[in-house]
């Protein structure tokens, strides 16, 4: 069945693709955690009335088949684990991808996904994010290099490319907020007379640069995200193309050393 068959976007195809991957990877941490054998799982499926083949589970595994939320559903209950877990794993990752283009610290996705919070609106965002979760991305553990397989390869040179995206949008507004925190800090300085007949179009200094502050947060924390991709792309041995790196330097400067800081 082609994407369009299916009412996807190659933006959303390829969403759809990262996040088959990456529910695949939880399932099989789970289930090794549990000291199950991929046979062991499908035989307590069975048990529950979802029947899915070692082979499937396998497949599933890899990214290679579509998670469908009923296999989630079974799947956690027979793996005796919050279904949510399976989707969004703090434990495992310090940001998500949550809808397409839009990526959130993973404690906000488990939110989402419990119905506690909303989704944000607008992706990273949130000032705490870079001091609570930023460090954390040096402590996920790293592949072994060589060990990656070609669609996991592929899906992430996607991921980094989307990332990209997203470090310039976020650079964008975070120019954006500075230039009206400036427009607000000069009418501050006019005269009285002048601040006078600005008051029509008076700029709040406190609400401006609290507004630039959380967008330059914003834009550190993708800038962050940015150099740990580089630097785990490097470690798992995968060649990132030309286009991609020349951005990549651009956000955060060599690509051929870890970038513990973002650059301004």
């Amino acid at each position: 069945m082609s994407n369009q068959q299916r009412g996807r976007t190659p933006l959303s195809e390829r969403w759809h693709q990262r996040l088959s991957a990456q529910v695949g990877r939880s399932i099989a941490a789970a289930r090794t955690a549990k000291g199950l054998s991929a046979q062991a799982l499908s035989d307590r499926l069975g048990d529950l009335g979802h029947e899915l083949g070692r082979a499937t589970i396998s497949q599933l595994e890899h990214g290679q088949r579509d998670v469908k939320l009923a296999d989630v559903l079974a799947i956690a209950a027979a793996l005796d684990v919050p279904p949510v877990t399976l989707v969004f794993d703090p434990e495992a990752q310090a940001t998500v991808e949550a809808v397409p283009e839009r990526r959130v610290a993973t404690r906000q996705a488990v939110a989402w996904w419990r119905g506690s919070a909303a989704l944000p609106s607008e992706g990273l965002g949130v000032p705490e994010w870079l001091a609570e979760e930023g460090r954390r991305l040096n402590a996920i553990g790293q592949p072994v290099r060589g060990r990656l397989s070609p669609l996991d390869r592929k899906l992430a040179l996607e991921a980094l490319e989307d990332l990209l995206k997203l470090t310039a949008h976020a650079k964008t507004e975070a120019l954006g907020k500075l230039e009206v925190l400036r427009r607000a800090e000069a009418q501050q300085s006019l005269p009285g007379l002048a601040r006078s007949k600005a008051l029509g179009s008076r700029i709040d200094p406190n609400q401006a640069k609290q507004e630039a502050d959380q967008s330059n947060q914003a834009y550190r924390a993708y800038q962050v995200e940015l150099a740990q991709s580089v630097a785990w792309l490097r470690t798992a041995g995968v060649a990132i193309p030309p286009d991609l790196k020349t951005l990549c330097r651009e956000y955060v400067g060599s690509t051929d050393e870890p970038q513990g800081e973002p650059n301004g």
